[in-house]
């Protein structure tokens, strides 16, 4: 089974700089949170998720992506 992944893009007009890396199942959304300068928003396999639901468990094959703006 495929491991999950996160991408992290901290400046959209930069996607060169995004950063990839393989996440173990079992964290939580909020725990990969990038915390940058400014807030980010999350997207899970293609949907954005809410705030309140990054208490999600990431399983194996997810795809999540931060977008900080």
């Amino acid at each position: 089974m495929r491991p999950a992944r996160c991408l992290v893009l901290a400046n959209i007009m930069a996607p060169h700089e995004a950063k990839m890396f393989e996440v173990p199942a079992g964290t939580r959304l909020r725990e990969l949170d990038p915390k940058g300068r400014f807030p980010s928003v999350c997207r899970l396999n293609g949907a954005w998720t809410l705030r309140k639901d990054w208490e999600r468990l990431v399983g194996p094959g997810d795809v999540v992506e931060f977008y900080e703006y």
